[in-house]
């Protein structure tokens, strides 16, 4: 019965619950394209190159434009910012339908689609931020991250499965066209559920105001705002660190499950959806796995997941 209370909580909260609903949906849109793709262009091409390209144009906005995103996200109205970012990736989208149906070149694909993830790469942490904003304790808020967790993989193992199949029997273009619906769809629900502003109670920044008050010297040096240079600059350097790994590897992943279905297992670019969806099958069992281990022992759940990711990649190559 629990998860139908925290489910009837959410809905209580309606603009948290359209926000988390917006997201889902939008992610969904988004793998259904991110699939798409890759398998289009070695449909098309049959070259491996470009497969990798494809695959790097849609992420190394992100690992540019991620900390652009974030001082945007803090600077500007979060629901505003999410609202541009997801018109525009509406607009890209449609762009790509149509030059997906005019034969306008995988090349012209490639630039539309890096220009979509540029637009992506400032809603996630406008939306993210948006969640605390909206929620009106910790406990709906880590309810509302559940939530969100659960749907965005869900759609991780639903969008690439819809993707093979509809990339073999219509083409790039109907994929392209459904996710610049979902956009436009977010948009709307963003513009209709906009709260209160009496009425919003940001839990972040109410955890950033106990801090504030607390007494003088009571803060532990990690609490401290501010810092030198060399520690921001040391901390910058980690954060893009991981960034990069993270990227080279979803890169990767992004390109290898069409060769392995066309190339090694002669499956058909279809199969390559089925494979796409086996990380969002993963996805779902390591939130599970997270939420049995990590609360009890943060510490060996943190190294379990990170010994985990480069052992199956190793197994996989």
């Amino acid at each position: 019965m629990q998860p139908l209370a925290n489910v009837t909580r959410l809905a209580e909260n309606r603009p948290l619950a359209w926000l988390i609903g917006a997201g889902a949906l939008s992610s969904f849109g988004d793998w259904l394209y991110l699939a798409a793709l890759p398998i289009f262009v070695y449909q098309e091409t049959g070259d491996a190159a470009l497969l990798g390209l494809a695959a790097a144009a849609r992420l190394l906005p992100f690992f540019l434009l991620s900390m652009p995103a974030g001082a945007v996200a803090d600077r500007f109205d979060r629901r505003h910012v999410v609202i541009v970012a997801e018109s525009l990736r509406g607009g890209l989208m449609v762009l790509m339908a149509i030059a997906s149906l005019l034969d306008g070149g995988v090349l012209l694909l490639i630039v539309l689609a890096t220009l979509a993830a540029s637009a992506g790469t400032f809603a996630m942490p406008a939306q993210s931020a948006l969640v605390p904003q909206l929620a009106r304790d910790p406990q709906e808020l880590g309810i509302a991250n559940a939530t969100a967790s659960t749907l965005n993989n869900t759609a991780g193992i639903l969008g690439p499965i819809v993707a093979g199949g509809l990339v073999l029997t219509t083409g790039l273009a109907v994929a392209c066209a459904i996710n610049g619906l979902t956009f436009a769809i977010v948009v709307v629900m963003l513009l209709t559920s906009r709260p209160a502003t009496a009425a919003r109670n940001d839990v972040g920044a109410g955890i950033a105001t106990d801090v504030a008050s607390a007494p003088a010297g009571r803060l532990e040096p990690r609490d401290r705002p501010g810092g030198s240079v060399l520690g921001i600059i040391r901390g910058a350097a980690a954060a893009l660190t991981l960034d990069a790994a993270v990227s080279f590897a979803s890169g990767a992943l992004g390109v290898v499950p069409v060769l392995i279905a066309v190339d090694s297992l002669h499956a058909g670019e279809a199969f390559a959806g089925i494979l796409n969806a086996a990380g969002g099958v993963g996805a779902v069992a390591g939130g599970l796995a997270a939420g049995a281990i990590v609360n009890r022992a943060p510490r060996a759940g943190h190294v379990l997941g990170i010994a985990a990711a480069p052992t199956s990649i190793a197994v996989l190559g």
